[in-house]
């Protein structure tokens, strides 16, 4: 993706000057855990979640937002060629997972596998497969499900730390390409 093309992504995602990009990326629905990611969000300004997807929740997540004051877009559907785009430009993918109301939950979300293809830090909680791909401190970090400030706590350390981002990046991508074919 050429600097142009990243410029307009970047934009279009909403992250502004001197944040770190968090992409979340899922049908907008309960098991995603999108309302804790965006509550976890709030009060760390130098955040911007942006949420990939489309779904049910939209205006509950968009009423979350706009009450926690978090830096947050959403996004909207993207093609597949979008989302890998934008898994490339992100400083962090998020998989915020919980089991819903019903007793859903994701059992190992695509979008944890394409953000360690992709060689990005991943902050993902610790539900169903999910600690089956990732080892905690190895390939991303883990929280428990739910929990906004563990999450909140997870994301700053690693938007301070490019080095530990990349270090994660490293380490998840080699896993995800050998040993989950």
């Amino acid at each position: 993706m050429g600097e142009e093309a990243r410029v307009a992504l970047r934009s279009r995602l909403g992250v502004g000057p001197g944040q770190t990009l968090v992409i979340a990326v899922g049908r907008l629905v309960e098991k995603k855990g999108f309302a804790c990611l965006i509550e976890a969000v709030g009060g760390a300004p130098e955040l911007h979640l942006a949420i990939i997807g489309d779904g049910d929740l939209h205006s509950d997540l968009r009423a979350r937002s706009a009450f926690s004051g978090a830096s947050v877009t959403l996004a909207g559907r993207f093609s597949r060629t979008e989302i890998r785009d934008a898994l490339q430009l992100a400083d962090l993918v998020a998989v915020p997972s919980v089991i819903d109301s019903k007793g859903n939950v994701d059992g190992l979300p695509n979008t944890l596998l394409e953000a360690m293809a992709a060689g990005k830090a991943i902050v993902a909680s610790r539900v169903a497969g999910i600690p089956d791909v990732v080892t905690d401190g190895v390939e991303g970090l883990l929280v428990p499900p739910g929990a906004p400030a563990p999450l909140r706590d997870a994301l700053i350390q690693l938007a301070q730390n490019p080095y530990r981002r990349a270090e994660l990046g490293r380490a998840g991508a080699p896993r995800c390409a050998t040993r989950l074919r």
